[in-house]
Formats: C-alpha cells, sequence, structure tokens
C-alpha cells in the first residue's frame, strides 16, 4: 500500500506542479510540496516538464527582455551545449580582492542537515570541517556583493543569461563558502555527482576566489547532461540523489567529463541541471561564490520576506 500510495504520487506529480506553479504566479508563495512535485515532476519526464513550463516563461517575459546574442555566439553555442562556459580574465582582481577580503568581516558555519554550528570568522588553522559557507542574508548587505551584481547587470553575463532563457532572468540565490582540505568526499557538501533543481530554468554564475588546480577542489561537469532527455532512467528514478563516478562512468564517456582549473577571477556560467560536482581539495582549501540567475521567482531564497531579486532591486548599488 505504501509503496502504491508513493507510485501515485510520482505520476500524478506533474499535474500537481502546474497547477502549483500558476498558483505561485498569483500568489508568490512556494510551498514545500510543490517543490517536491517539480523534482518529481523532472525526475518522471527527464526534464520536459521545465521546458513547458519555460515556454510559458518565455511568451510572458518576452517584453521584458530585450537583450540579445547571435546564436552562433561562442560563448551562448557552448553553454546551449555543453552546459557551461569558462570566462576568464573578465572581472578585475581589485572586485575579487573585496570579496576575499569580506572573509575577515563577515560569520559562516557548516550547517549539515539537522545540526547547526556555531557561526564563525573563518580560520583554516582552525576550523576543519569539510565546508563552512555564508549567509545570504549576511551577503546582500555589503557593498562589495551589491557593487558584483550590478556588474554582473551591466555586462555581457547578462546579455548571455538571458540569450540563454530568451526572457528576463532574475537574482535567484547567492552563496559563498570554503572547501577545506580532506581525504574524505562529504555528500551534504556537493562533493558527489548531483543535479541541481533550484527553479525552472536557472543558470549559477561561480567564481573561483582563490587559484584553483586539479588538487584544490575543481568543479567538475559532465558534459551535456544538462540536456532534457539527456540523464539515464535509471539513474532519476532514485530522485534527486547524490550519484557516485561508477555510476556516471557507466552512462557517460570519461572525455564527456571535464574538470575546470583556472586562476582566481575565473568565472563558470553552468546549466546545473548537469551533473555536476565540486571535487575535494587534497591541498589547499578552496574559496568560491556563487549567483544564481533564473528565468522566474520560483524557489527564490528571501530576504526580509522578499524575495532575493526584489530586496536587491529596493536597495540598489549606485549604476555604474
Amino acid at each position: 500500500m505504501k509503496k502504491l500510495r508513493e507510485l501515485i504520487k510520482i505520476y500524478t506529480s506533474p499535474i500537481f506542479f502546474i497547477l502549483g506553479y500558476f498558483l505561485f504566479i498569483f500568489s508568490k508563495k512556494n510551498p514545500n510540496f510543490i517543490q517536491q512535485s517539480y523534482v518529481k515532476s523532472y525526475c518522471l519526464t527527464s526534464g520536459f516538464v521545465s521546458e513547458l513550463i519555460t515556454s510559458f516563461i518565455k511568451i510572458k517575459n518576452k517584453t521584458k527582455y530585450s537583450k540579445n546574442l547571435n546564436p552562433k555566439d561562442t560563448e551562448l553555442y557552448k553553454l546551449q551545449n555543453k552546459g557551461y562556459v569558462v570566462l576568464e580574465n573578465y572581472i578585475e582582481d581589485q572586485k575579487v580582492q573585496k570579496l576575499y577580503d569580506l572573509t575577515n568581516l563577515l560569520k559562516c558555519s557548516y550547517n549539515k542537515t539537522g545540526k547547526k554550528e556555531e557561526k564563525v570568522i573563518y580560520d583554516e588553522k582552525i576550523h576543519k570541517l569539510p565546508t563552512y559557507g555564508y549567509e545570504t542574508y549576511d551577503l546582500v548587505k555589503t557593498d562589495e556583493i551589491k557593487d558584483l551584481i550590478n556588474f554582473f547587470k551591466n555586462s555581457k553575463i547578462i546579455n548571455l543569461v538571458e540569450s540563454y532563457f530568451e526572457s528576463k532572468a532574475y537574482v535567484l540565490d547567492l552563496n559563498m563558502w570554503w572547501s577545506n582540505v580532506s581525504s574524505k568526499v562529504d555528500s551534504f557538501s556537493a562533493q558527489d555527482f548531483h543535479f541541481d533543481l533550484d527553479s525552472i530554468k536557472f543558470l549559477k554564475v561561480f567564481i573561483y576566489l582563490k587559484d584553483v588546480n586539479e588538487n584544490k577542489g575543481p568543479h567538475v561537469y559532465v558534459e551535456g547532461s544538462h540536456k532534457t532527455f539527456s540523464k539515464p532512467y535509471e539513474i532519476l528514478k532514485k530522485g534527486y540523489s547524490r550519484v557516485p563516478d561508477s555510476e556516471i562512468l557507466k552512462y557517460y564517456d570519461q572525455i564527456k567529463i571535464h574538470k575546470i582549473i583556472g586562476k582566481r577571477g575565473t568565472i563558470i556560467i553552468g546549466d546545473t541541471k548537469c551533473f555536476h560536482k565540486g571535487l575535494v581539495p587534497t591541498e589547499g582549501n578552496r574559496l568560491i561564490f556563487e549567483l544564481t540567475f533564473s528565468n522566474s521567482k520560483f524557489g527564490s531564497k528571501k530576504v526580509n520576506n522578499m524575495f532575493l531579486d526584489d530586496y536587491i532591486q529596493s536597495n540598489p548599488y549606485p549604476s555604474i
């Protein structure tokens, strides 16, 4: 009986999600059961449900987006086909240093599910848990983060993002965290392969804030695995779970699995519906910043009971 109930939940999830999404448009509320229905719907339809809602969003938001790139633009092509693109020497080192300097001012913690750790000013000699993350609320209040968001919104990055969405982009989330040297994988810290379902269609902009080589926790992407119907159903039927390397190698050629190394300031723009992970650093800790753009506010973090994008709009940084 329990198994039957679970099957009913899975097979009715697209209906609940679609109804829930339209309820979200009017109510601006995103109850957990709608998010869970989305996850089940995505896995059941191998991503088709995301494409369905995205088609509606494109029509709804078309007039709100005027920026556009030629479909043959190299970076847009890579993003569409590989699922990620790397930009080097694009951001001033001064901006990178300002983000790094925030770690001397803001407290962070390792918030593993069910266990709330004390917030601390990070010191690699003292703090040895796998990862230490900063609160979105603490980050978004700083001038350094406001300046960075303003920079993105007045650069080719927003052009690339909105061309990928074919509609307006919203700031959905932002994060920054340290990854410590370890000999063990920490699943909670996303050090196993997985895919994200933060919103309907979204891109994450990562910035390496320290040099990253093969031994310092590079991002790893499975090329092309962001596309609809690209994921093996044998993996999807397990739901929203971590995937061991052996399982990935069973379905994808090694040539499709890419480690991204780069100097500090390297930017990775990725559709993290791709299977991806951050490798465990084995020599030297890693600091990374992440900003998520989405074609919808569905799934957005809230600050002071406002969607993150609305909070940013109401607390702007002076225009460039």
